[in-house]
């Protein structure tokens, strides 16, 4: 279940979530991975390791079914996505960022502590 801080802001709180996924494990080219390195769809159980964009849809997801606001899901993914984009180079979508060939996972939670500072 997802924690919020009781001052945090809905979206804050998703980027802070994203960022734990991320820590958990981190993948290149697909949205989400299960333990043997296969593609799931982030929303999937299975899944235990995340790209940038498929880490932000499902905390956004977690943030919506722990506060029972499900049809949110959308709008704290889109939100947030664009708080994240706001973070980067100037024309580098975000899913590009994420897939760079000399991209490293320690910078990417950097890019959200960023992100979960703006609001």
């Amino acid at each position: 279940m997802m924690k919020q801080h009781e001052d945090e802001e809905p979206v804050t709180a998703v980027i802070r979530r994203a960022r734990q996924l991320i820590e958990r494990g981190w993948c290149q080219r697909m949205e989400a991975a299960d333990k043997e390195g296969r593609p799931v769809i982030a929303s999937s159980p299975a899944a235990v390791a995340f790209c940038l964009r498929g880490a932000l849809w499902r905390a956004s997801d977690d943030f919506a079914l722990a506060h029972a606001t499900r049809a949110l899901t959308g709008y704290f993914f889109t939100t947030a996505y664009h708080r994240v984009q706001g973070t980067l180079p100037r024309g580098v979508e975000l899913s590009y960022y994420n897939d760079a060939p000399r991209r490293r996972s320690t910078t990417i939670p950097r890019k959200l502590d960023r992100a979960a500072a703006k609001t």
